[in-house]
């Protein structure tokens, strides 16, 4: 028997807690253990190195407790969004075929396998070695394996000497990739270095590429539905898989990715001569992700972005 608390308690803890979270987000950054310029919190990290084995589980995930159970569940919703806004922007069908695309954060290569069989040749960066070496370890045994490899289309090459976003970037420069995906990270990277994260897989994108961020909007909500119940009391994930004061909101992400005030600048000093200047960053879509308890599904809600939600952003078009 399930026993949950008095509404009255309940109400209590959510006030508290909202009142703590909110403090610690809007008046301090997250403390990391690694240095200020780096997009990796080391406790973070050690949090899904734990459930390295676990990435790819066994059977429908109805019974997984692990940090990375809801992640298999919810990963068809993210890729059917990702190809159909990659479609959209591309202005073809199946357009993710021969396409470059960087999953930043990797893990065990859940989404890195899925846009592979689609066609595309991903690259996969994780902070977590131990992620990586999981992720390579299952897609090596599907390519060897007659039956399986026939399933893949593309491939995937698994960087184990590139555990951050920054790092890549330093080593093959920007523009490099046809599409970014960096989802159900940033809330796990330092609050002080989010908004940096952004630029940097940014940076990453062609000039005519798109990219994808996914993550937990910070409300009362998320509050008490990815943190109270999800990790307190139903248990799906481990209590402390995430830090509510991390989660960022639809208006802050739409920040970190616009580059408006910064083409306006430039435009001002090199004139309109180049027609990108014109055409800033901007997320163009933001959709909600939910769970369903009965069906044990997870199903897209454009109209609910409140919890989790995934944003396709680009340039803007005249």
């Amino acid at each position: 028997m399930l026993l949950l608390p008095r509404p009255r308690s309940h109400l209590q803890f959510l006030r508290a807690t909202i009142a703590s979270f909110s403090t610690r987000a809007s008046t301090s950054p997250t403390t990391s253990t690694t240095p200020t310029t780096s997009s990796i919190d080391k406790t973070e990290v050690s949090k899904f190195t734990a459930t390295a084995d676990e990435w790819w589980g066994g059977g429908n995930g109805t019974s997984d407790t692990s940090a990375v159970g809801p992640l298999r569940l919810m990963n068809p919703v993210r890729c059917q969004f990702i190809r159909r806004w990659i479609d959209a922007h591309y202005g073809r069908h199946d357009a993710i075929q021969n396409m470059r695309v960087l999953d930043v954060g990797c893990g065990g290569g859940l989404l890195s396998e899925t846009l592979a069989r689609a066609g595309a040749t991903v690259t996969g960066i994780d902070a977590s070695p131990d992620s990586i070496r999981a992720a390579k370890s299952h897609y090596e045994a599907l390519i060897t394996d007659p039956e399986l490899k026939e399933t893949m289309q593309g491939s995937v090459d698994y960087r184990e000497t590139v555990q951050s976003v920054e790092h890549l970037l330093s080593e093959v420069g920007p523009h490099q990739f046809d599409v970014v995906c960096a989802l159900e990270v940033i809330e796990h990277v330092p609050r002080h270095q989010q908004a940096q994260f952004v630029a940097d897989c940014r940076s990453l994108v062609k000039e005519d590429g798109c990219m994808f961020v996914s993550t937990l909007n910070r409300t009362a909500r998320s509050l008490a539905l990815a943190i109270f119940g999800a990790e307190m009391v139903l248990r799906m994930v481990p209590p402390g898989t995430h830090d509510w004061g991390k989660f960022v909101t639809v208006d802050e992400l739409k920040q970190y990715v616009s580059t408006e005030a910064e083409e306006q600048y430039f435009a001002k000093d090199v004139g309109q001569g180049d027609p990108d200047l014109l055409n800033p960053w901007s997320v163009q879509i933001a959709s909600g992700m939910q769970f369903n308890p009965l069906s044990n599904e997870w199903f897209e809600n454009e109209l609910d972005t409140e919890v989790n939600y995934i944003t396709y952003s680009a340039r803007n078009r005249n």
